[in-house]
């Protein structure tokens, strides 16, 4: 079980704290998660590493310490392929039996920032040990951008779940959701029927739309601009990415309309899923990042979906999800409809009392089709 939006307030402000933070929460409790926020010093090490089992990741960072910085409020330069370890401002106390769970957020993971979370003696990323007491930590390393980044940003969002797992849903309970409420769409918005919908291994499987004129966007290499994570200013589009657009022609994607695309190693590509779907107020979703079966690739990074995205207040037929996509080694060639990614469904401890789409919550993607994160300019 996950903890849904009032059950993380009461994790705050509760007579037992076990969420502890040294920032204002205003709009950083979600549905089913809270946005953990930077801190203002990031040491800059040799490699990523994980902490040794008793090991602190402060001492872990001393292992690997090239030096330290404090961070700007107009923003510090992050270079690409360099690993930063900032700090976060907040500190778990979690009772036994649970444990804290880490996802990117989504406008992080569109603009090709890679961030996992580390805690004392985890062997493992964006999870801490059952029952943990301690900081938390984000590494921090940008793919394909230089990045000016400041104090108070929120680049990660966690979950507190049940240590041993979170309770997904099994293929058979998936199908009686989707009976219930409706949580797979076509593009016109319509509900698709069970035999047009795969359900394997407690997940919906998610196919690439090639069907557009522009199916996706495509990092640019080697920018001459600095994309700002902070200020009133948002970038501009072109400084920073380019469209995979049959018109266009581009070098290096080749792109058939309808049928096919090539993606290539050491790219970014933000693509989208043929369908609309929709998550009901009593689960949260996950995108999985990683499937073999699917190609030697990653098809997501920021893999959280809060309870009611796509959903509203039943009345949305669903949003398409967007694709974060790397592929490693070789050139893959897809093709339009081809699986691409999936997602899992699981219990929330309660209906959260505000769910996505809630003003007071600053969510509220319904789109159709790949869409550039916040921090690009026009797109939000």
């Amino acid at each position: 079980m996950i903890l849904a939006y009032q059950d993380l307030y009461d994790a705050i402000f509760g007579v037992q704290p076990i969420i502890k933070t040294k920032s204002g929460v205003e709009g950083r409790i979600q549905p089913s998660s809270f946005d953990c926020v930077l801190g203002d010093r990031a040491y800059r090490v040799t490699s990523s590493f994980l902490p040794k089992e008793n090991e602190t990741v402060m001492a872990a960072i001393e292992r690997n310490y090239l030096f330290d910085f404090k961070l700007k409020e107009t923003g510090s330069i992050f270079e690409p392929y360099c690993p930063y370890i900032i700090p976060l401002l907040e500190e778990l106390d979690l009772p036994s039996g649970w444990a804290c769970y880490s996802s990117p957020k989504s406008s992080i993971g569109r603009i090709d920032l890679f961030v996992r979370m580390l805690s004392d003696g985890c062997g493992q990323y964006d999870r801490t040990v059952e029952g943990y007491k301690g900081r938390l930590f984000l590494e921090v390393v940008s793919l394909s951008f230089v990045l000016a980044v400041a104090p108070n940003l929120s680049l990660n969002q966690i979950r507190i779940s049940t240590a041993e797992s979170p309770e997904i849903l099994k293929n058979e309970e998936i199908v009686l959701a989707h009976s219930k409420y409706g949580i797979v769409f076509s593009q016109e918005g319509k509900i698709l029927p069970p035999d047009k919908i795969t359900i394997e291994n407690q997940s919906v499987f998610l196919s690439l739309d090639l069907s557009k004129d522009t199916v996706g966007y495509r990092a640019k290499k080697c920018p001459n601009k600095v994309m700002y994570l902070c200020g009133g200013e948002k970038n501009l589009k072109e400084d920073f990415f380019e469209p995979i657009s049959q018109k266009k022609g581009e070098s290096l994607t080749l792109f058939r309309k309808g049928e096919s695309l090539t993606l290539f190693p050491e790219n970014f590509y933000l693509l989208a899923s043929c369908e609309r779907v929709r998550v009901p107020p009593e689960f949260c979703g996950t995108l999985i990042p990683y499937s073999v079966s699917q190609g030697e690739m990653r098809a997501h990074y920021a893999g959280y979906f809060d309870n009611g995205f796509g959903y509203g207040q039943g009345e949305w037929p669903g949003a398409t999800a967007v694709f974060e996509v790397r592929v490693h080694s070789v050139p893959f060639r897809f093709t339009h409809g081809q699986f691409l990614g999936r997602m899992t469904y699981e219990r929330s401890l309660h209906i959260p009392a505000l769910i996505y789409g809630h003003e007071k919550l600053g969510s509220h993607y319904t789109s159709t089709g790949p869409k550039l994160g916040k921090y690009i300019k026009g797109e939000w």
